[in-house]
């Protein structure tokens, strides 16, 4: 008995655009991509939203709120991270153990969910090397490569292919 689906970016599944359907929502707002076409079944919606690929995902879906009357905030807030005197200490503790206090610091995670087939999408891990490779050349920049316990094979061939730029982290 819901009375609107919003179907928040990014939507591009068929099954995303039919199950507010088969649930009798009578108003169904989403996205309509220009490259899925029919087969995304986005036509089953009441309204649609035209994605721009010039927007960050969030600004997407403040287009998406328009359809309601609802405008983007004048004023985002800010992300702050707050930390105590001790998880400042221990963390520049690390840094000095591992000769990182002067770096530019760029941290990379390689890996990515394995659900829905997203490990198929990964970009391979040479590429990183590459990337990594070609960022660190003449330049102080040193490499934070993270990931979960099932990626640590991941991380170690990351870390060893890139060499000293290189600082495996565990979580």
């Amino acid at each position: 008995r819901f009375d609107l689906s919003l179907s928040f970016f990014p939507c591009n599944r068929a099954e995303y655009n039919l199950l507010p359907v088969l649930a009798g929502i009578p108003r169904r707002i989403a996205f309509k991509y220009k490259h899925y076409g029919i087969r995304s079944f986005s036509f089953l919606n009441t309204e649609l939203v035209t994605v721009s690929n010039k927007l960050h995902d969030l600004e997407q879906n403040f287009r998406l709120l328009r359809a309601l009357g609802i405008e983007k905030p004048a004023k985002m807030a800010v992300l702050s991270l707050n930390f105590t005197q001790s998880e400042t200490e221990k963390a520049e503790l690390w840094l000095t153990e591992r000769g990182l206090n002067d770096s530019v610091l760029i941290g990379l995670h390689p890996g990515s969910s394995a659900e829905h087939g997203m490990d198929k999408k990964r970009w391979p891990a040479k590429k990183f090397v590459e990337l990594c490779l070609l960022l660190g050349k003449n330049s102080s920049h040193r490499f934070l490569i993270f990931g979960g316990r099932e990626e640590k094979q991941l991380k170690h061939e990351v870390t060893e292919a890139i060499g000293p730029l290189a600082v495996s982290v565990d979580t």
